[in-house]
């Protein structure tokens, strides 16, 4: 997930709304490396949970932003069509 929203970062635009939707994509793509040391470290550890953290921030809040920019292209486009 975090390798896809690197990708998707320019699809779209440096302005508007869709520039906090692009941070939120950076943002859950630079702390992607983190929740794969977590999942796949050998040994648990109380304190390794805590690295995760800031992925399960991102990766809420790059969905929503993402679900909120699709859904108001939507709206755009079907008042163009009547």
């Amino acid at each position: 997930m975090g390798l896809a929203t690197l990708v998707a970062i320019p699809a779209l635009q440096n302005s508007g709304f869709e520039r906090w939707v692009r941070a939120s994509f950076l943002a859950h793509a630079l702390v992607t490396p983190f929740i794969t040391v977590v999942y796949f470290y050998p040994t648990f550890s109380e304190a390794l949970p805590m690295l995760g953290f800031p992925w399960a921030l991102t990766a809420p809040l790059f969905m929503i932003l993402l679900a909120l920019i699709l859904r108001r292209k939507q709206k755009g486009n079907d008042t163009d069509n009547g």
